[in-house]
């Protein structure tokens, strides 16, 4: 019993001191773009497996295709992600651009925006309570400015373009 209320305070104490790892001495970007050569694959071919790939790792209810255009070569979407910082919760959302002409893709990662959803003692609706109208209080998305912030979205955006790029050189082979 004495053990199961040690972990009960334990737990959350451990939980609040992960940070996220960056380097103070580096400006981190609000934009990450890569250009990859795909010499083997038409460009009919590389517009699917790129809406295939946007499709199978952005599924979640908020993140949406805004443009796709295979005649132009364009997929545009806006992702929604979260993360933790010390034990504050997070909401992310940012812009891909995937433009596609002849065997050259360039993917856009850019304008990142953040907004506050709790910690782990709670919600922000539980916390901050209700608003005047009786709705839950909803904080609205800002720009992200935090150094610390635009370091974890640069590492997720390197992350997608190297996930990318190895499910383009998968084959489809059925």
């Amino acid at each position: 019993m004495k053990r199961s209320i040690s972990l009960f305070f334990i737990v959350p104490i451990i939980v609040s001191c992960v940070q996220i790892p960056y380097d103070p001495d580096i400006d981190y970007p609000d934009k990450y773009e890569v250009i990859l050569e795909l010499s083997n694959m038409p460009k009919n071919e590389i517009f699917l497996k790129a809406n295939k790939w946007f499709i199978s790792n952005f599924s979640s209810e908020n993140s949406i295709i805004l443009i796709s255009d295979k005649e132009y070569g364009y997929i545009i979407g806006t992702i929604f992600d979260s993360f933790v910082d010390v034990n504050t919760f997070y909401q992310m959302k940012f812009d891909v651009n995937i433009e596609i002409k002849g065997n050259r893709v360039r993917m856009t990662f850019e304008n990142p925006h953040e907004k506050y959803t709790g910690t782990i003692y709670g919600t922000i609706s539980t916390m901050m309570g209700e608003t005047d109208d009786g709705n839950d209080y909803k904080p609205d998305f800002r720009r992200m400015t935090s150094n610390k912030h635009l370091a974890e979205t640069n590492r997720r955006w390197r992350k997608n373009a190297e996930s990318f790029n190895l499910f383009m050189a998968t084959e489809d082979d059925w």
